[in-house]
C-alpha cells in the first residue's frame, strides 16, 4: 500500500473495517471466528473477533481465537434482534473474560432498542450498534444519531455490518464523530461479485479475470474499494458531486 493511500486512510473521521478473508494489506479487517486465517491476520494492523453471529460457537471460543490470533478487539456474542438473548449472553461473556488470558478491548454488541439495551448491559464505554444491515441509510443514521444525543460522545460506537452509502457518507462529512468506526463486505463482495463501486457508490458490473493468480486481482480491487470508502469521507473527496443528487439532500439536517 503506498503513502498516498495510507494518508488517505488516516484522513477518514472514523476506522473503516473491512470484512476480510483475503489477505491483502489495508489497516482495519474485521475476521470471523468460523474463517480467521493468519494470512488475513496479518495483512492488518489492528484486527477485531466478529461476535460470529448465527454461528455456533461461545463466547469462550471467540475469546480464545482472539487470544490465539492475537486480536486487538473481540465482540461478545448476540443474537440478531433479540435483546433478551443477547444481554444473557453478554452476561456470560463477561464471566468468561474475566477469567480469561486474552488481553485486547472487548466490545459490546447491542440488539432490540439500542439504548434502553444501552443502559440494561451496564452502560459499557465500547459498544456495536447492531441489527441494523437491513435498515434503509436514512434509519441507520437516525438511529446512530438518536443513540449519539443520548450517551454523548465518550462512549466509543461502531457501526456493525452497515453497507456504505451516499446518506451516509454526507451524514459523516457533516458530524464526524457521529460514529468511532464502522465494517463492512463492500470492497471484497465488489471483487467476488465481479462488481465495483463507483465515485457515487453505486455498484457497477465489472468482470474480473480468472485462471492462475487471477486472485491477485481480486485482492487489488478490494483494496482499492476499501481505500475509496475512507477517501469518500476525508476532507479530501469533493462532495459537490453529491449535491444535486435530492435522494440525500435532506442528510445535511443529520
Amino acid at each position: 500500500m503506498s503513502e498516498r493511500e495510507k494518508k488517505i486512510i488516516d484522513s477518514s473521521p472514523l476506522d473503516v473495517y473491512v470484512a476480510s478473508n483475503m489477505p491483502y494489506e489495508y489497516p482495519y479487517k474485521l475476521v470471523k471466528p468460523k474463517n480467521v486465517s493468519p494470512s488475513v491476520v496479518d495483512s492488518a494492523d489492528v484486527v477485531m473477533m466478529d461476535s460470529g453471529i448465527g454461528d455456533n460457537i461461545s463466547n469462550k471460543s471467540i475469546l480464545d481465537k482472539a487470544e490465539r490470533y492475537g486480536c486487538n478487539f473481540v465482540v461478545a456474542k448476540d443474537y440478531l434482534h433479540e435483546q433478551d438473548l443477547t444481554t444473557k449472553s453478554i452476561r456470560e461473556f463477561y464471566y468468561q473474560y474475566q477469567k480469561h488470558s486474552y488481553s485486547g478491548d472487548i466490545l459490546i454488541p447491542l440488539q432490540g432498542d439500542h439504548i434502553e439495551h444501552y443502559y440494561e448491559v451496564g452502560e459499557p464505554n465500547k459498544v456495536l450498534i447492531g441489527g441494523i444491515r437491513d435498515f434503509s441509510s436514512e434509519k441507520q443514521v437516525e438511529t446512530i444519531k438518536d443513540f449519539r444525543d443520548e450517551v454523548g460522545y465518550e462512549v466509543y460506537v461502531h457501526g456493525l455490518g452497515m453497507g456504505m452509502s451516499q446518506t451516509f457518507v454526507k451524514a459523516i462529512r457533516n458530524n464526524p464523530r457521529l460514529l468511532d468506526s464502522v465494517d463492512c463486505s463492500t470492497p471484497e463482495q465488489n471483487a467476488i461479485n465481479n462488481k465495483i463501486s463507483d465515485a457515487e457508490l453505486e455498484q457497477k458490473h465489472y468482470t474480473t479475470c480468472k485462471g492462475k493468480h487471477s486472485s491477485a486481482m481480486r485482492y487489488r480491487i478490494s483494496q482499492l474499494m476499501a481505500v475509496q470508502l475512507n477517501y469518500v469521507m476525508s476532507e479530501f473527496c469533493d462532495m459537490e458531486m453529491y449535491s444535486e443528487n435530492e435522494e440525500v439532500g435532506s442528510v445535511f439536517d443529520y
